[in-house]
């Protein structure tokens, strides 16, 4: 019997949503801010020192029509900028955003003991993740030829297949902590606890349907 599937779809947005709107905007953003390449090093423009605002970054004449186009413009930009930073460093340890991410989460249920300690079944590791990627299977396959995970069938129940991490990959978690934490200690001083508190309870909010709120 084959590892059960775990494929995730992505839905086609819907005329008329912020996304369409604001569709021409974001791949002129993206394209604007593209992280620079892994170990070039940085420092600042004449034009990015005189930028006091989104609209001075990209250059753009004219102000936003609306709040919600620029904020979700910076989102994007920032998003952009802060996970180059770490994906530079994931990538000087050989592992992947996504892949750290689905780690820490087999890692944690293990601590947790949760399953019986098995391990944590496919579906549930999608359901988990900080951002949803396409298909989680393939990223599964991925950590399993790395030698980071490992799949096996319940005791209880054979249909049911588990995922669990190795030592190997508690290893490099362990290995990821320290440089990990000056990276985002680094990050943490360009704003104050009170604001990024504040950021965090604004972009939860943000993301609330208003069904949900």
């Amino acid at each position: 019997m084959s590892p059960e599937p775990c494929h995730h779809t992505r839905s086609k947005p819907q005329p008329g949503t912020l996304r369409d709107l604001l569709l021409v905007d974001t791949i002129v953003v993206t394209r604007i801010i593209k992280p620079p390449r892994i170990g070039a090093k940085l420092g600042p423009t004449a034009t990015q020192e005189q930028a006091v605002d989104l609209k001075d970054e990209i250059k753009k004449r004219e102000p936003f029509e609306f709040p919600v186009e620029e904020a979700y413009l910076n989102l994007l930009r920032t998003h952009s900028v802060m996970l180059a930073e770490v994906e530079g460093l994931f990538k000087r340890h050989g592992i992947s955003e996504p892949k750290y991410n689905a780690l820490r989460i087999l890692r944690g249920a293990k601590k947790n003991r949760e399953y019986d300690g098995e391990g944590v079944p496919c579906l549930e590791i999608g359901a988990r993740m900080v951002a949803r990627v396409p298909d989680v299977t393939r990223l599964v396959d991925r950590l399993e030829a790395d030698g980071l995970v490992a799949r096996h069938r319940s005791e209880k129940d054979r249909r049911v297949v588990y995922i669990a991490i190795t030592p190997k990959a508690l290893d490099l978690l362990a290995e990821l902590e320290a440089p990990l934490r000056r990276l985002m200690d680094e990050q943490a001083t360009r704003l104050t606890q009170a604001e990024w508190k504040e950021l965090s309870r604004l972009l939860f909010k943000a993301r609330q349907r208003q069904s949900e709120t």
